[in-house]
């Protein structure tokens, strides 16, 4: 949303909000009454209320036992009921949240709410709407008996240009605000090299294919953990993540092309290039697709008659272009093994 909305003259104004001792501060009898506004029938409203009802707990370590507290009013967390139960509590705060003319995301205890807005819009105006949009949602929290933490809510401007604010963590990213993801970038590398200088280090202990597994198990997770969030970074800084693995091989001995042949090491570029073509699959709402979801005859799911939605067409364009990299790797000789069809 936030590239896509500068495509279109539109910064992206968001605010970033987290509840205090969210799963400790749930009243039973308002969760109840949400499960029963949500359709849950009466046999299963009663279990529920039983489920929820105080309980007596205490802490054994080594044969010693602490002293027994009653704990009411809670999602009781370690259960198989409590994070549903926590998402049906929370969800109605989305209806305050579009409200305000504001698009919500969700994720267990945080809340994020963002709206577009004309980049020709002062920074101060669209601070004002987001200060609109926290004083609706804390006054969801006063109905609903719970504290937002202040101290960990943020109001921020994205764009690529106008951005405003400090860099925040969102979803395990560091993101500043213009989008650069050059801090992003830094704390990967900061985390990678020292692993993979312990790696070299060590590597008179272990066989080639041992060094590879290495790679795979601990520096790609860190390297791929938030590949969507840097994927539109600069060159200049992928660069920079692809040179930790070219390094290495050189220093195992390993080219390019023998890593990708021998041991299945894709490059790392390509290797974005290919998971982010899978997560324009997810987005697009399939599966494994029958065609190709890319071309212009592909089915949509929608109506016969009916035209694709804007998004629907933009994944479509960024799929291409996608896939038209993965295919300069063949044209570079890096993927000379198979041919172009076999690729596509």
């Amino acid at each position: 949303m936030w590239i896509f909305a500068a495509f279109h003259q539109e910064k992206v104004g968001v605010f970033l909000s987290d509840i205090s001792g969210a799963f400790d501060r749930v009243d039973s009898e308002l969760l109840l009454r949400k499960f029963r506004r949500a359709g849950v029938g009466p046999n299963v409203l009663r279990f529920l209320a039983s489920f929820f009802e105080p309980r007596v707990a205490n802490v054994i370590v080594h044969g010693s036992g602490s002293e027994s507290r009653r704990i009411l009013d809670q999602v009781f967390q370690g259960t198989v009921l409590g994070p549903p139960s926590w998402n049906v509590f929370f969800a109605d705060v989305a209806e305050v949240v579009r409200a305000c003319s504001f698009k919500e995301d969700l994720f267990a205890d945080d809340l994020t709410c963002e709206k577009k807005i004309p980049t020709s819009r002062t920074d101060e105006a669209v601070f004002e709407e987001l200060r609109r949009c926290q004083r609706e949602v804390h006054q969801w929290g006063v109905c609903n008996r719970v504290l937002f933490d202040s101290g960990k809510e943020e109001m921020k401007i994205m764009h690529p240009v106008f951005g405003v604010g400090e860099p925040f963590k969102y979803l395990g990213a560091k993101f500043d605000c213009k989008l650069v993801m050059g801090e992003e970038v830094a704390q990967m590398l900061g985390k990678c090299k020292p692993k993979i200088t312990a790696m070299l280090r060590r590597r008179a202990f272990y066989s080639v294919k041992d060094l590879v597994q290495q790679l795979k198990t601990h520096v790609w997770p860190l390297l791929e953990s938030t590949m969507g969030a840097i994927f539109h970074s600069s060159t200049y800084l992928l660069v920079k993540i692809d040179r930790l693995q070219v390094s290495f091989l050189k220093e195992i001995g390993l080219s390019e092309e023998e890593a990708f042949l021998q041991y299945n090491v894709a490059p790392l570029g390509l290797r974005r290039n290919i998971g982010m073509l899978g997560l324009l699959e997810r987005g697009r709402g399939g599966s494994a697709p029958q065609q190709n979801v890319y071309e212009p005859g592909a089915r949509w799911g929608v109506g016969r008659g009916r035209r694709p939605s804007p998004r629907q067409c933009a994944l479509v364009r960024a799929g291409r272009v996608l896939r038209c990299r993965v295919l300069e790797y063949w044209g570079t000789g890096v993927l000379g093994y198979w041919s172009a069809g076999v690729l596509e």
